[in-house]
């Protein structure tokens, strides 16, 4: 149109080509977040089907993610993926019109968590008396070892523990050996790794045997020499939980004791003391000993003295002799040593 005027015919048209308006598809990322149960209890779990549990990145305004439903689960405690079932995943719009097709989605999955089940494991205490053995705590699998509050799960049971071993007298603790307790399920699985195990340990308490050891009599009749005897017996031996275990024997010192004359008798002088012995094992805490001291008894020596005779005509002296004969007596020497007389002492004929 120029001035007004159609100046159409002025043109001619050639065929018409049409252009191209192209709608892409709109980038979405949606990602399944984390999700944590707490704690182990031997039932298998997931994620509920919660759509505030999934994040839709550049999702137009108003348009919504539907047909959330998560396939990360899990029975035991770990981690696996928090994923989706893809096909389900429908986006709507405000009018609630399927518009799925427009996104290019992307998925990023979170992880699925079941926490191990802290639990508290008490041992009991266990008492018993030194028997040369090691000795320790046995399990028994009816006690209920679990602290109140401490659950495990559906159907499982402490199986087996195995207690730390103890010889020596003394008060030790009852610790579970390392990585020993395990806990079963009624499937026969090996359910522990599902737990943090802590321990309230008892206390296992050796106490030292009793033994009662007596050293040995000893009588002899006076001759001079010393009288001694060094041997011991254990006079608790076959009495239960008494006496000597295992062939140990202590090392006795009697340490010179002896005696010579009627007056060191007395009773319970045959005194002696006790050591550990390395050859046999034994050891003094390991028992408590009692000691028993025999007695050594020297008696009188019955001797019969004759003073000897003398014979002379008077003359106004006083007439002596001063010898002794004793007789059936093997130490005349000694006696001889021994006795000692005064002339003024004798009489004539006698003592």
């Amino acid at each position: 149109m120029r001035d007004s005027k159609v100046i159409t015919s002025n043109y001619t048209f050639a065929t018409p080509e049409n252009g191209t308006l192209t709608v892409t598809k709109r980038p979405v990322t949606i990602s399944s977040k984390n999700f944590t149960y707490n704690y182990y209890d031997g039932i298998t779990h997931k994620d509920t089907n919660d759509i505030a549990d999934i994040e839709a990145t550049g999702l137009v305004v108003d348009h919504i993610v539907t047909g959330v439903n998560f396939i990360g689960n899990r029975t035991v405690a770990g981690t696996t993926v928090n994923g989706n079932t893809f096909d389900r995943i429908v986006i709507k719009d405000s009018s609630e019109k399927d518009v799925t097709s427009n996104y290019d989605r992307t998925y990023s999955f979170g992880n699925f968590t079941i926490t191990r089940r802290p639990i508290t494991i008490v041992t009991p205490n266990y008492e018993s008396v030194y028997n040369g053995n090691d000795q320790a705590y046995t399990f028994d699998p009816a006690h209920d070892y679990l602290k109140p509050g401490s659950t495990l799960g559906d159907d499982e049971y402490i199986a087996e523990a195995t207690f730390a071993m103890h010889k020596d007298a003394g008060t030790y603790t009852n610790g579970n050996t390392v990585n020993t307790l395990k806990i079963n399920s009624s499937m026969h699985f090996d359910a522990t790794e599902n737990y943090i195990i802590s321990y309230e340990n008892g206390t296992v308490t050796i106490y030292p045997r009793p033994i009662t050891l007596r050293s040995g009599d000893a009588t002899k009749v006076y001759d001079g020499d010393k009288l001694d005897n060094f041997t011991v017996t254990d006079i608790t031996s076959g009495q239960t939980d008494k006496g000597y275990v295992n062939g140990e024997v202590f090392t006795y010192d009697f340490n010179g004791t002896n005696i010579v004359n009627v007056t060191d008798t007395k009773t319970g002088n045959n005194k002696f003391t006790v050591k550990d012995n390395a050859t046999t094992g034994a050891k003094a805490g390991n028992y408590e000993v009692t000691l028993e001291n025999g007695t050594l008894t020297v008696t009188p020596r019955n001797v019969k003295l004759t003073s000897g005779s003398a014979t002379r005509e008077y003359n106004g002296q006083p007439l002596d002799n001063t010898s002794v004969h004793p007789e059936s007596y093997a130490a005349t020497e000694k006696l001889l040593k021994e006795l000692k007389f005064k002339k003024s002492d004798l009489k004539k004929g006698a003592f």
